[in-house]
């Protein structure tokens, strides 16, 4: 064999071990820029779940203020139903 045909395939070689610094480079740079958009993602995903507890904490309290109502009101058909049969029993054992 002569030299002439391997010339070519290692000037080919050569060339592209030149180029993987290049690309590694490259590589290295978008996966930078790729952690800092998922960073910046996962910030704006931060800032609006903090929103939704606060927006939680609010629909907790104002439920415990309906709850405590409803309590209230409750306890007040109660004592309005107890104090209309005490009047109905005292009315037909006191009618005679």
């Amino acid at each position: 064999m002569s030299v002439q045909p391997w010339e070519p395939r290692i000037s080919r070689l050569e060339g592209a071990l030149e180029q993987i610094p290049e690309r590694l480079n490259d590589l290295r740079a978008e996966m930078h820029d790729l952690r800092a958009e998922v960073r910046a993602e996962i910030d704006k995903l931060g800032g609006r779940i903090d929103k939704l507890d606060g927006r939680i904490d609010k629909l907790d309290t104002k439920s415990d203020g309906l709850r405590a109502d409803m309590d209230q009101r409750f306890m007040w058909v109660i004592g309005l139903i107890v104090t209309s049969w005490i009047t109905t029993i005292l009315a037909v054992l006191l009618h005679h």
